[in-house]
């Protein structure tokens, strides 16, 4: 949590030190509370107004942001803050890797933050990277050069390596209707677009975890 900064501590201090010896010490020598002159009153009441103005300043330029806490889509705000694989069930998010993981959860940030575009690129990476794991447990497999990862090569090597027809077809839809437009810079999501693509994610994420799970190519 930010700080106070120091011009603002310092007038809050001079002040607990005026009310302190006008007030407590005195008391204490006197054994009642003195009755402070105009003067006293006037000199307080100019330096809580100068802390006010300081410390109103300094909370001005402190880089604080905040999220309402609603619904973009059926998802909470709070929940894509604390992490949107958390909304994946336990079956797929113990076995999605840790880096789609963190594309999954940069993905709902984004989103939170209103940065639709943003949210579509870093889902579909954790797509590629669930992909990735598939193809990778596949026995035998050798990736193709780097020139060739590509998802319509991806999508016919998980054809040609017996991957289900529910996930080929699904994969085809997202390549076609998501994936690839969005790579034209001209492009980008408006956000009703986002939260739709990052729940088709999702399933594609899950179904690939549970493809590779039927085929025993992970645990």
């Amino acid at each position: 949590m930010p700080t106070i900064p120091t011009s603002s501590v310092d007038r809050a201090k001079d002040i607990a030190s005026m009310i302190d010896d006008d007030f407590v010490r005195s008391g204490e020598k006197g054994g009642v509370i003195p009755t402070l002159l105009q003067p006293d009153i006037d000199r307080i009441r100019k330096n809580v107004h100068a802390f006010e103005v300081s410390l109103q300043d300094e909370i001005e330029r402190v880089p604080v942001f905040c999220c309402e806490d609603q619904l973009v889509g059926n998802l909470s705000i709070s929940k894509l803050l604390k992490g949107a694989s958390n909304g994946y069930p336990s079956r797929a998010k113990t076995r999605i890797t840790a880096a789609s993981i963190k594309e999954i959860d940069e993905s709902g940030k984004c989103l939170a933050f209103d940065r639709a575009t943003a949210s579509g690129y870093h889902i579909l990476r954790s797509v590629e990277l669930t992909i990735r794991q598939y193809l990778t447990a596949i026995p035998g497999f050798v990736m193709p050069p780097l020139n060739r990862q590509n998802w319509g090569e991806f999508l016919k090597l998980l054809i040609d390596n017996g991957a289900g027809r529910e996930v080929t077809d699904h994969l085809h839809n997202i390549r076609v209707n998501y994936r690839n437009p969005l790579m034209h810079p001209e492009d980008s999501l408006e956000m009703d677009e986002a939260v739709s693509l990052f729940a088709v994610a999702q399933s594609m994420n899950e179904m690939l975890i549970a493809d590779m799970l039927k085929r025993g190519l992970i645990k």
